[in-house]
């Protein structure tokens, strides 16, 4: 989850995962960018894609990788956790919001498992990347296979698991905090999978096939899908994985949204060859993005809620005991706070590395 990126990667890969990002953003303030989503409505395949792309980037190594996610997704993933809450802790006896979480046996379990606090609880992705990576890595260190059929026989055992885990969500069992990290990962390993074929034997066939081909047949289905289902497409907030309408068409939205993506990028960034800057940027940093951008996207909202206490300014459209009990905001999200969840985030990122370089610079003299 961008700590993969580099400039001599697959740049198809890096379009992808900082096109991912902004959808994430423009998600959480209610989709006035609007990036194709009349067609591939984000909550339909974007967090399987995030799924997605580390697992093609997945090599052999059970332990390595472990360690790697530990260090690397965890470890940051925690601190982050803790700093985020120590900001609401901060928030909350400064009377600004109430979004602080006291941390006892139950929180900690669900940040550790699930989801952290309401601050940073948009990375809720973050730990699940983790213990999905570990599942996987313990299901190929005891297969120990890289038999072509035993791994496609392996990918519909997880298509069938994915299922499963809808099919107990739908009853309700995602509400017990035990059983949910353990459906969450069930239904997201089956798309870990899926990048691991993808770049071991399906990307070949895939990049042979015009562009305008794969990407229209994603259309069509996706297009004949939503005058059947409707909004049933989406299957938005699979941290709780209480969303769910059906059993399968989580699976097809998910490849149809991966592989349009994909197939468009890739004849992009092969007409147009060279990295950019601030998409790098994006690619390279998709885990802090995650992190922060909840907070960012309140600025408007911080602003409001200053004018309301110092002028006493009402704006109808502004809920205020909304926003003092939670960062997700709703309704009250708007295209300024898609740009300051972004541009914020981006300024947050380059102050740390600045930072973090100039400790080192320090510290190695």
């Amino acid at each position: 989850m961008g700590e993969q990126v580099n400039n001599k990667r697959n740049l198809t890969f890096s379009y992808l995962e900082a096109v991912a990002i902004l959808m994430v953003i423009d998600d959480h303030t209610g989709t006035h960018i609007n990036i194709l989503a009349n067609i591939f409505p984000y909550n339909s395949f974007y967090m399987p894609l995030f799924v997605f792309i580390s697992g093609y980037f997945y090599k052999k190594g059970i332990k390595r990788n472990i360690k790697n996610k530990i260090k690397h997704l965890f470890v940051p993933y925690m601190i982050c956790t803790l700093a985020g809450n120590g900001i609401a802790y901060l928030m909350d006896k400064a009377n600004i919001v109430h979004w602080y979480e006291c941390a006892n046996i139950r929180s900690i379990w669900q940040w550790i498992t699930t989801c952290p606090p309401s601050t940073t609880s948009a990375a809720w992705f973050a730990i699940m990347l983790v213990w999905v990576s570990v599942a996987y890595n313990i299901v190929r260190g005891i297969l120990r296979s890289e038999n072509k059929y035993i791994e496609y026989l392996l990918l519909v055992i997880m298509i069938c698991i994915g299922g499963l885990s809808i099919h107990y969500c739908m009853l309700g069992y995602n509400t017990n905090l035990l059983y949910l990290p353990c459906l969450r990962m069930m239904f997201y390993i089956q798309f870990y999978h899926m990048g691991v074929l993808f770049r071991k034997y399906w990307e070949p066939y895939i990049n042979k096939m015009r562009a305008g081909i794969i990407c229209s047949i994603c259309i069509f289905i996706n297009l004949l899908l939503f005058s059947i289902y409707g909004s049933n497409l989406a299957f938005p907030s699979t941290c709780w994985m209480g969303s769910f309408k059906s059993y399968y068409l989580p699976i097809i939205t998910s490849i149809t949204g991966i592989l349009f993506w994909y197939r468009l990028l890739k004849d992009f960034t092969e007409r147009y060859r060279g990295s950019i800057k601030i998409i790098d940027f994006l690619a390279e940093n998709t885990f802090l993005i995650m992190e922060s951008h909840l907070f960012f996207i309140n600025i408007p909202c911080f602003y409001t809620l200053c004018k309301i206490s110092m002028r006493g300014i009402e704006t109808g459209s502004f809920n205020r005991e909304l926003f003092e009990t939670t960062p997700w905001v709703g309704e009250n999200g708007n295209i300024f706070s898609f740009f300051t969840g972004l541009i914020g985030s981006m300024i947050f990122i380059y102050t740390i590395k600045r930072i973090r370089n100039k400790i080192k610079q320090v510290l190695c003299k």
